[in-house]
């Protein structure tokens, strides 16, 4: 690449990037634009709230934005470290030892704008040279503080996960499992079953639990059914033609018109149908999901009158910290 070349470049893209900044600074604040770009509050000088957020510490983002914002606060706090290695080892190490090869024609300084930049690059350097060897241990040292960061940010923010669960308050979701298919025997019910087990071989640290029926596929079914009796509904507002006892002819099955009351009444009585099933059938599955309440005395403080509660499916599915068990 030719030096000429890639100050154009260069000069041709920061140009735009000042020009469409400044044209967004001022364009956002015509009333014409008010609908696309509506802050909640005043616009604030530009150099005033950098200032400002350069100057907040990690400790006012958390309690700002939650452990959420500290993490992608440290993504940007990790780029820069890593990519400040890089550019130490790259632009004082590696760059003028390509800049010292031989391999390519020695540059003239009197014709800098008009010579190529390779001679920066490793294309400089003779094959064979010991100089490739630095080379190739900057890209291992590059991996290896790669790693490190990595690492180090990763323990760091586990810390402050863990830190967050032993300093809040406990709650119930804490202490509670997930139990799937539970063995039942013939002429009992899954709430007995599971009552007798734990109150048998967990008396301590049992304490309630709530039986959750996997309906999902009824749930789908009723709400078909609902948005075809709408349906079904709002034909009552379109005008009809006089019915006949002859249906509505079709040529080769293609053309022709429907009878879409006829079609959404038989859609009815087959989603009704299918709704009676699956209730049957829920009556009579034995596997369901049960939430076990347990008390651990050791997790929480004794002055706190703590009780536990059970929860409803989708509590249990985002916020069950402990395990989960499933018997075959």
């Amino acid at each position: 690449m030719i030096v000429s070349a890639l100050a154009t470049a260069v000069g041709v893209n920061l140009g735009l990037t000042v020009l469409l900044v400044s044209a967004y600074s001022l364009l956002r604040r015509r009333p014409p634009f008010v609908s696309v770009y509506a802050p909640r509050r005043p616009y604030a000088p530009l150099e005033s709230w950098i200032a400002a957020a350069w100057r907040r510490s990690e400790d006012d983002i958390h309690a700002a934005a939650g452990l959420d914002g500290v993490v992608f606060v440290r993504i940007f706090v990790f780029s820069i470290r890593l990519f400040a290695v890089v550019a130490v080892v790259g632009v004082g190490v590696l760059m003028p030892i390509n800049f010292m090869g031989d391999q390519l024609r020695l540059i003239d300084f009197t014709d800098l704008p008009s010579k190529s930049v390779d001679v920066l690059s490793i294309s400089n350097v003779l094959d064979g040279s010991n100089k490739l060897w630095l080379h190739f241990s900057a890209v291992y040292i590059i991996t290896g503080v790669a790693c490190y960061l990595l690492y180090y940010e990763y323990r760091y923010i586990s810390g402050k996960r863990l830190e967050y669960f032993m300093t809040s308050k406990p709650l119930p979701q804490y202490f509670t499992v997930l139990v799937r298919a539970i063995p039942i025997t013939d002429g009992g019910s899954v709430s007995d079953a599971v009552d007798k087990f734990f109150k048998e071989y967990h008396s301590s640290t049992y304490l309630s639990h709530t039986v959750v029926h996997q309906t999902g596929k009824l749930r789908r079914l009723l709400n078909e059914t609902e948005i075809m009796w709408t349906k079904l509904k709002n034909l009552k507002y379109v005008p009809q033609r006089p019915s006949t006892d002859n249906p509505p002819k079709k040529f080769l099955g293609l053309f022709g018109r429907n009878n879409p009351i006829g079609k959404y009444q038989k859609r009815l009585e087959d989603l009704e149908e299918n709704v009676r099933m699956e209730q049957s059938d829920a009556t009579r599955r034995r596997s369901h999901c049960q939430s076990i309440g347990y008390w651990v005395s050791s997790q929480c403080h004794s002055s706190l009158p703590f009780l536990l509660c059970a929860l409803n499916n989708e509590a249990i599915f985002d916020h069950a910290r402990i395990c989960v068990c499933q018997w075959d």
